[in-house]
């Protein structure tokens, strides 16, 4: 199965500095941290009067960022042996599911103010992304299917979200 072959290739293939790096990454990604990110870029928009804004980019980083928890459960996928002891069930990865939906909010966000470097934002938001789910099987967390499908709920509930955006008033 090219699930386990991808997991068993990266584990076989660690890198040093990467070792010391990756649980700092771990760390600094927990979905409460993109939470409290949106939170913050929400506050600002509120008091810059945006509000429907402001409740669209924080409502979508709360419900976005739920879905792996509400799918996990009915899912029952169990984590790779030897890896995180983690608690709950793997499918889909939190941190997967819970990254896009905050890192695409922000950047279709940051898009929609202007002739700006719209690109950037999309590159960045997909690098840390990418970061995010490699990360979480290299740290034998999850299966690379798991961040796959992270990934697809993640994006698609993002580009759902999108459609509802309110524009600047």
């Amino acid at each position: 199965m090219i699930d386990q072959e991808l997991f068993h290739w990266v584990q076989a293939h660690h890198i040093a500095m990467l070792d010391r790096w990756m649980p700092l990454v771990a760390a600094a990604t927990m979905a409460r941290m993109g939470v409290v990110l949106c939170a913050a870029v929400a506050l600002l928009l509120a008091l810059r009067r945006r509000r429907a804004e402001a409740l669209w980019l924080f409502g979508g980083a709360c419900i976005g960022g739920s879905l792996a928890e509400l799918i996990k459960p009915l899912v029952h996928r169990a984590r790779p042996a030897g890896g995180m002891m983690l608690h709950d069930w793997s499918f889909p990865s939190g941190h997967a599911t819970s990254s896009i939906v905050v890192l695409s909010l922000l950047a279709f966000l940051m898009a929609r103010r202007g002739p700006g470097p719209t690109k950037a934002w999309w590159g960045m938001a997909a690098v840390l992304t990418l970061l995010i789910g490699f990360n979480r099987v290299y740290l034998a967390a999850h299966w690379p299917t798991d961040v796959l499908g992270g990934w697809l709920i993640g994006g698609g509930f993002a580009f759902l979200w999108s459609r509802l955006y309110p524009g600047e008033g």
